[in-house]
């Protein structure tokens, strides 16, 4: 679903997770399902953020969710990428249906969440995601390149 400065994807499932805080754990029990957020955004140009975090059900709605403090977010996921920075961004199949990303420039990846630490290269190789993980292998295809697409037209003049 398109949002402001980006866009958002999301799965419900039933919730399962649970924590080694008891007082965390307390609050995320008390909801029946979770919402998986995938939320892609860029407020500069040439600069996306990616992030991947949960939102948990209102009891048992399938409608209402929240984020719960202290959980929720899977920080080791989420990065900004500087396309602007990058000399190199190549799509490369490895045969297993799962297209590796190569980003190279300085400070290409940087997580704050975890100490601004900031990357020159940056491979999504250990993620092991099959991009046709939630479409056919056509769709997946579209929807990469519509990407893309999305990253050349918002870094015009990019040798890429």
């Amino acid at each position: 679903e398109p949002i402001t400065n980006g866009f958002r994807f999301t799965t419900i499932g039933k919730n399962g997770i649970g924590t080694s805080d008891p007082e965390l754990n307390k609050k995320i029990r008390q909801s029946k399902y979770v919402k998986y957020v995938y939320r892609l955004t860029s407020n500069e140009r040439c600069v996306f953020r990616f992030e991947d975090f949960n939102e948990f059900s209102k009891g048992d709605s399938e409608t209402e969710f929240v984020r719960i403090e202290g959980d929720g977010n899977n920080i080791l996921n989420n990065a900004t990428f500087n396309f602007g920075n990058a000399h190199k961004f190549e799509f490369v199949d490895n045969g297993l249906g799962t297209p590796i990303i190569v980003l190279e420039g300085p400070k290409v990846m940087c997580q704050e969440e975890i100490g601004g630490h900031c990357k020159n290269s940056w491979t999504s190789e250990i993620s092991g995601m099959a991009y046709n993980r939630f479409d056919s292998d056509d769709e997946a295809v579209r929807r990469r390149g519509r990407a893309i697409e999305l990253i050349k037209k918002a870094c015009p003049g990019k040798a890429f």
